[in-house]
C-alpha cells in the first residue's frame, strides 16, 4: 500500500522520500514536498532567504487505511512538521511550519501555526480573544520575533516575544498562547525596548502567567 500511495505522488510531483510524518494513533499527520525538495535543501536553505519556485508542500491526514482523508496546501515549498503532539489539547494538535523568509527585511522567516486533527479533518488552531474574533495562531521567526514552547503541569504553553518600531519607538511584546478545554487563549505584556534574535530568548518571567 505505501508503495503504490508513493507511486502515486511521484506522478503529481511531491516527494514522498521527503515526507515528515508525525503519527496519531492508526493515522498520520504528514508533510508532503516537491519532488524537488529533498530533505538536505531543507537542512540547507531553511531560513536563508534564497527563493523557491517549487510547488507549495502540502500537509496531508492519512487515515488507517493509508488513504488521504485530509489535504491542506501550505504557504511555501520548504515545510517542517514537529512530531511531537501538544500537550494538553483537547484534538491532537501539531506544529506545522513554512518557510517564508526573504533575502532582506527583520520581519520575515519561518511561520509556525499549530494543526489540529478534529475527527478526520485538518484545522489551524484558532486563538480567542476578548472583543476580538479567533484568528489562526501564528508564531514567526524573524529578525525580531522568536518562540518556544514550555510545559504548564500536564499542559504546554508557547510563548511568542516580537518587537515592532512605533512613532515613540521601538515596543516588544511577549505572549503566552494557552490551550485548554475551550482551545487557544492568548495573554500579552507590551513593554518599551527592542528585542532582536541575535539575543537570548526573554526569561520566562517577562510573560504573562
Amino acid at each position: 500500500m505505501r508503495k503504490l500511495f508513493c507511486i502515486f505522488l511521484t506522478v503529481v510531483t511531491l516527494n514522498c522520500t521527503a515526507a515528515q510524518v508525525a503519527d496519531v494513533g492508526c493515522m498520520q499527520l504528514r508533510v508532503v514536498l516537491d519532488e524537488k525538495v529533498t530533505s538536505d535543501v531543507i537542512e540547507k536553505e531553511w531560513g536563508s532567504g534564497d527563493e523557491h519556485f517549487e510547488s507549495p508542500a502540502v500537509l496531508q491526514l492519512i487515515g488507517c487505511d493509508g488513504r488521504v482523508i485530509d489535504r491542506h496546501v501550505l504557504a511555501a515549498p520548504l515545510a517542517k512538521i514537529d512530531p511531537m503532539a501538544i500537550k494538553g489539547a483537547k484534538h491532537p494538535t501539531f506544529l506545522v511550519s513554512v518557510d517564508l523568509s526573504a533575502d532582506a527585511g527583520s520581519y520575515n522567516g519561518p511561520l509556525t501555526i499549530p494543526f489540529q486533527i478534529v475527527g478526520d479533518r485538518l484545522a489551524e488552531a484558532l486563538v480567542h480573544s476578548v472583543n476580538r474574533p479567533p484568528e489562526v495562531l501564528r508564531l514567526s521567526q524573524t529578525g525580531k520575533s522568536s518562540w518556544t514552547r514550555v510545559p504548564r503541569g500536564s499542559f504546554e504553553d508557547l510563548l511568542q516575544v516580537s518587537s515592532h518600531h512605533l512613532s515613540n519607538g521601538f515596543r516588544a511584546s511577549y505572549k503566552r498562547y494557552s490551550v485548554g478545554a475551550l482551545g487557544w487563549r492568548v495573554r500579552e505584556i507590551t513593554r518599551k525596548g527592542l528585542w532582536e534574535s541575535d539575543q537570548p530568548f526573554p526569561n520566562i518571567d517577562k510573560f504573562p502567567k
